[in-house]
């Protein structure tokens, strides 16, 4: 598909987590959502140009802090996420399944690893590479 810069892109912040300034611009934790689709969470530098409009620059990489304020508002993050999303079909309507039978299928549990399989066993060192003996003719 070509790319169209004539097409409007939307932008609707629907939660801010947290802000941080850095650099002359302020880096924002939040749920957003691009072109009325699916609410997501991003982070992502915020500037203002010389005539006073917020811009946004590039999204930017998730460190531990951020994930402890996701799960810290885990709650409310679900609340508006919802679960079903206005522009795309739903699992009933991709697999041809009914729908009463989506709902009852129900997701496999992952079982947990036994203890012992918890630590992972060091490895062994590989062996010191041998050089083979210079011969002079």
């Amino acid at each position: 598909m070509p790319f169209n810069r004539d097409r409007e892109v939307t932008f609707e912040s629907l939660q801010i987590l947290s802000t941080n300034t850095v650099r002359g611009g302020t880096v924002k934790l939040q749920l957003v959502r691009w072109n009325n689709g699916r609410p997501t969470v991003e982070k992502r530098e915020w500037y203002q140009d010389d005539d006073g409009n917020e811009k946004c620059g590039k999204a930017k990489g998730l460190n531990l802090d951020d994930l402890e304020v996701i799960i810290a508002q885990a709650g409310s993050l679900r609340a508006q996420m919802g679960t079903g999303t206005p522009n795309r079909p739903s699992v009933a309507d991709i697999t041809g399944m009914p729908r009463r039978l989506v709902a009852e299928v129900q997701p496999t549990a992952v079982p947990e690893p036994a203890p012992e399989a918890q630590a992972p066993m060091p490895l062994p060192r590989p062996a010191a590479p041998v050089r083979p003996k210079a011969t002079f003719v």
